[in-house]
């Protein structure tokens, strides 16, 4: 490895961008020796560096547009090296800032472009891979690098904007009526923000406040903005602490302060928001005149609304909690609606004529009435923005839900949540990339002896993270008891979290006319689906496992609600002691079907009582383990190994009750002819004293066609040719004596 431009560089994964050394890019160097010790020791892995500046431009976020955009508004980005990144992205490296600013963030203004580097962060450069290779752009991996124009520099420092009146007033020791009524809510929402978002809530808070103060409309309120955030138990949060809550205040109380905004002039006090809506969700039409239930309702939304989403078909609310879109069960839009009619108090406080003060008190009273209450509620369902349909939520296979952010197992980026993903499930577990399994994997050869299966069993578990079904399969789990399989499956369900689900074994089981149950509907968003046991003899509904492994669409509906349609995305998998029956013979089940098999079995004084509290302690790390299994699988697919091809082919010979009578009571002859009607007594007699179930006489001459026997008619009716069954006296005619062979 030589670095470009003299630049310092570290080790970080091979596949990934986690570093490898212990202080991550603060290990980085320019020492020939070291890094040659690096590659020695970590044979192929990535490289990073911290010292460039660098424009990280992500199409899939809307990069390539808001560069467009930019560009059109500021000129062209100077020349200078620029590199494709492994997750289809690109790099445009500048020297750093002279004034020796250091960046690691979004560009609020433009969707898909961020700073990196300069000191802080760091970025994988050529020629690392991950997705794909890292390569320099063509004719730019020799230009000198430039200086970032000042323009991108200012949008980043997150300067005034536009909307700012810039002028920074004294506040001369009077509380406006405007400024009262703006902190007053302001601590509202702070004391009452959800537990995901107490912080950001907090920061936007004293953003807005600082504003007001360096517009002269507020004393310093820094010590009420830290009382409201004890209130909400932020303190008490041990990952957050005083110490960090009082950064977050003054981080947002300086970006204030430096953004100067005072009652606007010649309109009626309008109550600040502590996030700013966009333009859609403008509670236009609210004036002191706009009293009723619409009026309630674009005020809800105008408070709440960036929170909440009304799904129409499903007849349920949304909000976000911080990392995704989750039903509200607890009555919460309910107990927004009369946070909203406190603040029409808060509008009578701030109106100048007495008398409006008295129309919005009164109107304050009935707004808290139980009608009213829901009134406004169902005002608010379809305000702009609010109303959305199944189909846009989880959208994207590739995107997954965590706690702790957002991970895109296409480019293997992982981000901060975003609200605009419509994501509405979560992870069992919060992701990182650092994290390890070792007692996990060491489970793994204990149960799985073959490294090949393990191998595949990792790429199924990460195919089965993502939305995608171009693998078009199913999981069976299948050996004797005490091997592993239910605790692997049970381990996977916890990580995989709202993604997963238990599903009754009846649900994959034959039925008459093997019909959509009504419970399908929570398969909807559903990607890891597992189901236990199968009582012996118990035949697969042929039709749902390909309905359900299929990309075709379903129609469904939760209790009381809405047919909707949905295509499933979900992964089969299932754990069991007997395999299921499978009558059919075609290639359309048994393309589908991969059979693990579990051959180890365990007696009780050889199994480790400490094995579920052992692997619940690295949950995280399996987690990692299975997004390792993603990159696998896109990489090199998911070709069964010897062993999972073997075990499948013998279960499909097991199934396969024609075969066992074709070898029992026929013999191949290619100039002999058996009457329909005679093999299909033959047929049904065979499956009675083998205790089989009969199929069809139409569904035998199916699997005889497809075995490659062909079937004609004489005017005594139906014959097959190319067998004669053992049993058979009577002569037969041959194929010559066929009015219609074919």
């Amino acid at each position: 490895m030589k670095p470009p431009y003299g630049w310092a560089v570290f080790p970080v994964r091979m596949q990934g961008k986690a570093p490898l050394t212990e202080h991550g890019y603060k290990d980085a160097t320019t020492d020939p020796d070291a890094i040659a010790e690096w590659a020695a020791r970590w044979p192929g892995c990535n490289w990073g560096t911290p010292t460039p500046l660098v424009l990280d431009v992500d199409p899939r976020s809307g990069g390539l547009e808001s560069l467009s955009e930019w560009e059109a508004k500021n000129g062209p980005l100077p020349e200078g090296p620029r590199s494709k990144t492994g997750g289809g992205g690109f790099h445009y490296f500048f020297l750093p800032p002279e004034d020796g600013a250091q960046w690691n963030g979004p560009i609020p203004e433009y969707p898909g472009l961020d700073l990196k580097g300069a000191g802080r962060g760091y970025v994988v450069i050529p020629p690392s891979k991950t997705d794909a290779p890292y390569e320099w752009m063509r004719g730019t991996e020799d230009l000198e690098l430039p200086q970032a124009p000042e323009r991108l520099l200012t949008l980043a420092r997150g300067r005034p904007r536009s909307t700012s009146t810039g002028e920074r007033r004294s506040f001369n020791g009077e509380v406006s009526a405007y400024g009262r009524a703006a902190l007053d809510r302001e601590l509202e929402w702070v004391r009452t923000a959800p537990g995901g978002r107490r912080n950001a809530q907090l920061n936007r808070a004293a953003f807005c406040l600082g504003q007001l103060h360096a517009g002269g409309e507020l004393p310093d309120v820094r010590s009420d903005l830290l009382d409201a955030a004890r209130a909400s138990g932020l303190l008490d949060d041990p990952k957050d602490g005083e110490r960090q809550t009082r950064q977050t205040i003054e981080s947002g109380w300086a970006a204030g302060t430096a953004n100067p905004r005072a009652k606007p002039e010649e309109a009626a006090p309008k109550l600040v928001a502590a996030d700013p809506m966009p333009d859609e969700f403008e509670a236009e039409g609210i004036t002191e005149s706009a009293l009723n239930d619409v009026a309630n309702g674009k005020r809800l939304v105008r408070q709440r609304g960036q929170d909440m989403r009304y799904c129409a078909p499903w007849g349920r609310w949304l909000l976000w909690d911080g990392a995704r879109w989750r039903e509200d069960d607890r009555c919460t839009v309910e107990a927004w609606a009369k946070e909203t009619v406190r603040s029409i108090y808060l509008e009578a406080s701030t109106a100048e004529a007495s008398a409006d003060q008295k129309a919005l008190a009164k109107h304050a009273v009935t707004s808290g009435n139980a009608a009213r209450l829901s009134a406004m509620v169902d005002a608010a369902r379809s305000e702009p923005g609010i109303p959305i349909v199944p189909d846009q939520l989880d959208a994207h296979p590739w995107l997954l839900a965590c706690p702790n952010g957002t991970l895109d197992l296409l480019s293997g980026r992982f981000h901060p949540a975003r609200r605009d993903d419509l994501l509405s499930r979560c992870t069992g577990v919060p992701y990182d990339e650092s994290a390890d399994c070792p007692r996990w994997e060491r489970f793994l050869r204990e149960v799985l002896p073959d490294q090949e299966t393990r191998d595949f069993l990792q790429r199924a578990a990460g195919y089965s993270l993502t939305g995608s079904t171009s693998e078009q399969c199913m999981f069976i789990a299948w050996g004797a008891g005490a091997n592993g399989k239910s605790t692997l499956i049970e381990t996977l369900l916890r990580i995989v979290g709202d993604y997963s689900m238990r599903a009754p074994t009846e649900m994959l089981l034959g039925r008459k006319g093997d019909a959509i149950p009504n419970d399908i509907a929570q398969l909807k968003g559903r990607r890891f689906v597992a189901a236990a046991e199968t009582d012996t003899g118990r035949r697969f509904s042929e039709g749902i496992i390909k309905q359900l492994t299929g990309s075709d669409t379903i129609s469904a509906r939760f209790m009381r609600g809405e047919f909707f349609e949905f295509s499933p995305i979900c992964k089969l998998w299932l754990s069991t002691n007997h395999k299921p029956v499978i009558r059919g013979t075609d290639e359309g089940i048994w393309r589908r079907i991969r059979l693990i098999p579990f051959e180890q079995t365990f007696p009780p004084e050889a199994r480790d009582p400490e094995l579920p509290a052992d692997l619940a302690k690295e949950l995280s790390g399996i987690f990692t383990w299975m997004v390792r299994g993603c990159s696998l699988w896109l990489e090199k697919g998911l070709e069964a190994p010897e062993k999972v091809s073997a075990a499948t082919g013998e279960y499909r010979r097991e199934m396969d009750n024609i075969a066992d009578f074709l070898d029992e009571c026929t013999i191949d002859d290619d100039r002999a002819t058996v009457s329909s009607r005679a093999i299909y007594r033959a047929y049904t007699k065979w499956c009675e004293e083998s205790g089989e179930r009969a199929l069809s006489q139409k569904k035998l001459g199916e699997a005889l066609r497809e075995k490659g026997y062909r079937d004609g008619r004489t005017k005594d009716g139906r014959f097959w040719g190319g067998l004669r069954l053992i049993v058979e006296n009577h002569p037969l005619p041959s194929w010559n004596q066929m009015d219609d062979p074919f």
